[in-house]
């Protein structure tokens, strides 16, 4: 009879324990499965990868406090997306590019050795890095994110208790490689390689979205004055510098949440959100001047001085608002400062 029980008992421990790895899988499937739709759904990687995140939150929610998404860009790092919902805590989190354990065990180092880095709170001291003490974080784990052999990102997972004996590393990996499968088909498709800023198509998603959302904003269009004359004159290898001298200057210069993108050629649309036409302008006319202002060194060339001109339009200013209208009237504005003259900004 004990046998028989024994038995029974090893056999119903069996039969849990692969249930529970079956609800494992099936949860791991639907994880992927959701990436997939998620991804192929919607053209906007922004919003997908937002999806996503959510997506892991309701699924590992017993373990996580926090789930932050970075994309290395240009030696430094972005906040792709966030679930953090504190804005100064946010913004602060765009600003780093180290995390740093008191016992100087660098997060910057999974760009180096692509593992996943895990750290907890010792001794009662609080993680260094920045909004750590503030949210009350006790423990984080860095996800390296990796496409074609080259870490892009990570995923950073933060927890207020201890979690490193909570979560299947092994099954955060799998997540990872297809979230960073995800990011990499999104990048390569809304990405300007050129010049390191969205593509035309990704700028009116954004703007579609802030239109259902009923979000006021500002489009601006911008044209590098003669660029074509800089092409002939000096080379198209000085032409694509230029390209990338201009859009690093608009990337330092504007908000967090505009949006720049490359229309076409020497073309620039970018989005700003939640600001009405005239401080739109004014913020524009600055990034105009520090332009105005520079002086280009070319080998056995003249300097190479460049100006550009901007055209704004608004939602507030149209009653029907849709994305056509809206760049169609700041680019008839950008003719309209070409025409009286170039190197300014209009906004009538």
């Amino acid at each position: 009879m004990e046998l028989i029980l024994s038995l029974a008992l090893c056999g119903l421990l069996f039969y849990v324990l692969k249930q529970k790895k079956l609800i494992k899988e099936l949860r791991r499937y639907s994880l992927i499965k959701g990436i997939t739709e998620y991804t192929s759904e919607t053209l906007n990687i922004t919003k997908s990868i937002r999806d996503v995140n959510t997506l892991f939150l309701l699924e590992l929610e017993e373990h996580l406090s926090d789930s932050t998404i970075f994309l290395c860009h240009e030696e430094s790092l972005n906040v792709l997306d966030s679930t953090i919902d504190d804005e100064v805590h946010e913004r602060n989190l765009r600003k780093i590019c180290d995390y740093v354990h008191p016992e100087e065990a660098d997060f910057q180092d999974v760009f180096e050795s692509g593992y996943i880095k895990s750290i907890e709170e010792k001794g009662g001291v609080a993680l260094t890095y920045p909004t750590a003490e503030e949210r009350h974080i006790k423990s984080a784990v860095c996800v390296p994110l990796k496409s074609t052999g080259q870490v892009m990102g990570y995923w950073l997972i933060e927890h207020t208790k201890r979690l490193q004996h909570s979560l299947d590393m092994k099954e955060i990996s799998i997540l990872a490689r297809h979230l960073s499968m995800a990011l990499a088909a999104g990048l390569n498709a809304y990405h300007d390689p050129l010049m390191q800023i969205a593509k035309r198509q990704y700028v009116e998603e954004y703007m579609n979205e802030l239109i259902k959302d009923r979000t006021p904003f500002c489009t601006v269009f911008a044209d590098i004055d003669h660029f074509k004359k800089v092409n002939d004159n000096y080379g198209h290898d000085v032409g694509d510098e230029v390209l990338k001298i201009v859009s690093s200057i608009l990337k330092d210069s504007v908000r967090d949440k505009d949006l720049i993108g490359r229309y076409g050629g020497e073309e620039i649309i970018i989005c700003m959100p939640e600001i009405d036409i005239e401080n739109a302008a004014m913020r524009i006319n600055e990034i105009r001047t520090k332009i105005a202002q520079l002086e280009l060194s070319v080998p056995e060339k003249p300097p190479l001085y460049l100006t550009c001109s901007f055209g704004l339009s608004s939602t507030e200013e149209m009653d029907n608002i849709n994305v056509p209208s809206l760049i169609k009237l700041a680019d008839q504005r950008v003719y309209k400062a070409k025409e009286e003259g170039r190197n300014r900004v209009v906004i009538s």
